[in-house]
């Protein structure tokens, strides 16, 4: 996939493994929040029921996540209203623990296929900045 900018990232889009691990350092870094923060955001995604049950509707209809679902679930998981870029980044963790725990032992969607839903999240949040 062609690297994309959006108004969202301070870094292009590549695929959601690269990005993520920018997205993480970034967050980390210049958003001001430390590792323990991010962990926390990944302890609730682990324990969500909203996730655990996308991974099983998912599974059942044997079909990816669209991008709104993901986006939904990121931005009903906190009780703060965060920005959007805090809702990009949850989202895009969603979609690697869907990807890590349900699409990697079924075969559910190409590499290529998660990589666009991640883009799609990107283009839907970058929308909102408009």
């Amino acid at each position: 996939m062609e690297a994309q900018y959006y108004k969202l990232l301070p870094f292009p889009f590549t695929t959601l493994e690269s990005t993520l691990e920018r997205f993480k350092g970034f967050f980390i870094g210049e958003m001001g929040q430390g590792l323990s923060q991010y962990e926390k955001i990944t302890a609730k995604i682990v324990d969500s029921k909203k996730v655990k049950e996308l991974i099983g509707s998912t599974m059942i209809r044997r079909t990816p996540p669209h991008a709104e679902d993901l986006i939904y679930i990121a931005s009903s998981m906190f009780l703060l209203k965060f920005d959007l870029r805090y809702t990009a980044l949850i989202a895009l963790m969603v979609l690697k623990y869907w990807n890590d725990n349900a699409n990697d032992f079924n075969s559910i969607s190409s590499q290529y296929e998660v990589d666009n839903i991640a883009n799609s999240i990107l283009i839907e949040l970058s929308n909102k900045l408009r």
